[in-house]
């Protein structure tokens, strides 16, 4: 992932969805409920590392798809830190990061789509 990734790249989105708005907007709609699940699951399962690791993935996969970079770079540190088997406060750290991380994507959506 970049450095500096940004926290929705729309110019990627629209690329990947050939020109096609509104197959976009619904891209990021399912996006935001896919990522509202497994941040639900991640938080009721955070004593399980294993189980944290997987949904960042799952989480990681997804927002690299449409773009949203932030996201991906914060689900990969937080999937490094569960399978490396680090201490619980960086674990908690790294979520902390990827709530953010998410909650700016959510707000761009909105922002992109005007739906709440």
């Amino acid at each position: 992932m970049a450095a500096a990734a940004c926290v929705l790249n729309l110019a990627y989105l629209q690329r990947q969805c050939m020109g096609d708005t509104a197959l976009a907007d619904e891209l990021l709609e399912l996006f935001r409920t896919q990522a509202a699940h497994i941040c639900a699951a991640m938080l009721q399962k955070c004593a399980a590392a294993g189980a944290m690791a997987d949904h960042a993935h799952k989480l990681k996969g997804s927002a690299a798809a449409i773009g949203a970079g932030a996201v991906a770079d914060a689900a990969e540190r937080l999937e490094t830190a569960c399978r490396n088997g680090l201490a619980a406060a960086e674990r908690d750290t790294a979520l902390a990061a990827l709530a953010l991380a998410v909650k700016a994507a959510f707000a761009a959506i909105q922002t992109r789509t005007g739906r709440a």
